[in-house]
């Protein structure tokens, strides 16, 4: 059996919607084509709640293979209003992130968090006061707080977001917010006020590939224009060999 290691992407629905045309997920494929699998395991409206006793079972069920890394993006469901079903604390979402970063670790020595991004609150698509970007900072904040105590990679995925904007004054009202009267526009990366464009997921990837820090070099097996006779196929063997479980 010939079993590539692997990249699983946890999280709620802006990794489920990472597999369309240039999203987080093809960007990815592509990069480590014929070295590492993608996994997409996201789950639509899901909070930490729903989600920190799915992890272990979901890690458990990758199949054959290493795990190269695992990263989780959650928290913009448990950012919804007080009250609403998706609310989920800042407490308990920093205790349930630190708790699924706890049983990555399990798996494998590479977990990264991804901070919450941010929202237009303008959209009509949106529910007014469901969430705001003041909200999503706080769970951000939150889970960069649980990367720094457990010492692992963190995408700050927001200040990627709107550094891209050329946004540096974090003290005013900010591209998304309802009070923001500026002429820079987040349409672009939210279309919906929430979700992602391709815009946003190649923000995403190139974040995300710094913080993997995995290099796409070398492929699991050689280039076909490196084989050139019995010596080749001994060495393509005992690949196979050496990644059979």
């Amino acid at each position: 059996m010939l079993a590539y290691d692997k990249i699983v992407l946890f999280g709620d629905s802006l990794i489920q919607f990472s597999v369309g045309d240039g999203g987080l997920t093809p960007c990815l494929m592509n990069h480590y084509q014929r070295q590492l699998d993608i996994l997409v395991r996201g789950f639509s409206g899901y909070n930490t709640e729903w989600c920190k006793d799915m992890l272990q079972p979901v890690l458990e069920g990758v199949g054959p293979g290493k795990i190269a890394a695992v990263v989780i993006f959650l928290g913009t469901n448990d950012a919804a209003a007080q009250g609403s079903l998706q609310h989920v604390s800042v407490e308990q979402y920093q205790a349930n992130l630190q708790h699924m970063a706890e049983v990555a670790a399990q798996f494998t020595s590479k977990v990264v968090l991804v901070g919450t991004a941010i929202m237009d609150e303008k959209n009509p698509a949106q529910e007014p006061g469901l969430r705001t970007n003041h909200s999503l900072f706080n769970y951000g904040r939150a889970c960069r707080r649980v990367a720094n105590d457990l010492g692992i990679p963190f995408v700050d995925l927001a200040s990627e977001i709107y550094k891209s904007l050329g946004v540096s004054d974090y003290n005013a009202a900010m591209p998304g917010d309802a009070d923001y009267t500026g002429e820079i526009s987040v349409d672009g990366l939210v279309p919906d006020g929430l979700h992602f464009s391709a815009d946003a997921y190649k923000i995403f990837f190139d974040a995300l590939l710094r913080a993997l820090d995995i290099p796409a070099e070398q492929t699991v097996m050689p280039p076909w224009r490196s084989i050139s006779g019995a010596h080749d196929i001994k060495y393509a063997r005992t690949v196979l060999e050496r990644r059979t479980p």
